[in-house]
């Protein structure tokens, strides 16, 4: 039944250290220990506009995975280890290259999950209450 391709999207296989991974969308079982382990990825994902832009070249979202294994590596390995029910070491025990086809799949399959779910909810939890903070000095 195609009307479910827009409820659920697509999943996507990828090859991974030698075998062929099907890439689903997340489980709410694995939220929050991605939540958990990267909170500082999901921050940097939530700011990065080749993830919110549907119309990213493949290009501009590597160049992206690579600024985010960067500054953001272990975190990123653990959450696509937990994105896909393995364990972490056998993800980043990977070559670079077969990494790269595998996150892409993840962050792809769940593009949606993380910009029209988390961003505008993470958006909302982060707006300063009013009256609080600094305010200008009297003196």
């Amino acid at each position: 039944m195609q009307d479910m391709d827009v409820i659920e999207p697509q999943a996507r296989v990828v090859e991974f250290r030698g075998e062929r991974l099907e890439i689903r969308p997340l489980t709410i079982g694995s939220v929050p220990g991605i939540v958990r382990k990267a909170s500082g990825l999901i921050d940097a994902l939530m700011q990065a506009p080749w993830l919110i832009d549907e119309q990213a070249t493949d290009a501009q979202t590597l160049d992206g995975i690579l600024g985010l294994i960067a500054d953001h590596g272990e975190a990123l390995w653990e959450a696509v280890a937990l994105a896909i029910g393995r364990d972490p070491l056998w993800v980043s025990g990977s070559d670079a290259a077969e990494f790269m086809d595998l996150a892409m799949a993840v962050l792809e399959v769940n593009r949606d999950f993380f910009t029209r779910r988390i961003a505008p909810l993470l958006g909302g939890l982060r707006l300063p209450a009013p009256g609080l903070g600094r305010t200008a000095s009297s003196s």
